[in-house]
């Protein structure tokens, strides 16, 4: 008897006494029909009673590759969205984000998956990071890799229910920041990926994240605006952090006076840490 891995990554209250967790699993539960690879995991998603622990309903979803649940959204009263990433059918097509509607008892919708890559890079992997609810969709972000090379990404998906997924925007979110070097500042493309996303009084969304290795130092805590499509506000692109750690942002909030609270990790050497709290104003820069 092979013992079966689960995890779980994403919960909600769905009923009085029902909850609806979403995470991944390499083994298939009964009657799904995915065919998968040996030990690949598929996005996993069960209904649980918290009172009693007894497991509702239970499904697996996915490719032959590692298929994973990273969110899961209650739409309607029958239309629940867990978004993840996959690995495709092709293993030559990377990962990729993954929007997956479902019905109550776990059945996909007809017609509603939406497997998507950004900027139509399928060598690239994506990793889902943070999602974004709106009224009529929701917003990703998180990093698409290859090799060495990370950058952020935003994808915009409206969703009207009953499966009717629709990308308006993928693309990817290059950095550039301000770096001294030898006593000169130039701008200077860099790798980083966004950990989170919040829509702000502006009508703009905010990026929270890092740069992984910023010149002359380990990381930096990065944050950025972007318009309603997806571009890169000119001239947003805020940098902090220590000169001796790697640091880096975790989540961002938005305050009732129109100000951002950024949640960080700030590394001073020697793995010590501290959490950070950052107040900057609708510009991005830091308050008293």
């Amino acid at each position: 008897i092979r013992f079966k891995d689960a995890t779980g990554l994403d919960v909600i209250l769905q009923e009085d006494s029902i909850i609806r967790v979403v995470g991944s699993s390499n083994q298939l539960q009964d009657g799904d029909v995915t065919i998968q690879d040996e030990d690949a995991n598929q996005i996993f998603t069960a209904r649980i009673n918290y009172f009693t622990g007894e497991v509702v309903r239970s499904r697996s979803s996915g490719f032959g590759g590692d298929d994973i649940g990273i969110y899961v959204d209650l739409f309607a009263d029958n239309d629940i969205v867990i978004i993840g990433t996959t690995a495709q059918r092709e293993s030559s097509e990377g990962r990729n984000v993954y929007v997956l509607p479902i019905s109550n008892n776990g059945s996909p919708l007809d017609g509603s998956v939406v497997t998507l890559n950004v900027d139509g890079a399928i060598d690239f992997n994506e990793s889902v990071l943070d999602v974004f609810k709106r009224p009529n969709g929701y917003v990703i972000t998180g990093l698409s890799s290859r090799g060495g090379a990370q950058v952020p990404y935003f994808i915009n998906v409206n969703y009207s229910g009953q499966g009717n997924a629709v990308v308006s925007q993928a693309t990817s979110i290059p950095i550039s920041a301000e770096v001294t070097s030898g006593g000169e500042t130039s701008n200077q493309n860099l790798d980083g990926f966004a950990s989170s996303i919040v829509l702000g009084e502006n009508g703009n969304y905010y990026l929270a994240g890092a740069i992984p290795q910023f010149p002359d130092k380990n990381g930096e805590i990065v944050i950025m605006q972007i318009d309603q499509l997806g571009n890169l506000i000119e001239g947003s692109v805020r940098n902090y952090g220590l000169a001796s750690g790697s640091d880096r942002a975790n989540e961002i909030l938005l305050l009732p006076d129109g100000s951002l609270l950024v949640l960080s990790t700030v590394d001073f050497g020697n793995d010590a840490t501290l959490i950070g709290l950052m107040k900057v104003n609708q510009n991005g820069d830091l308050m008293d």
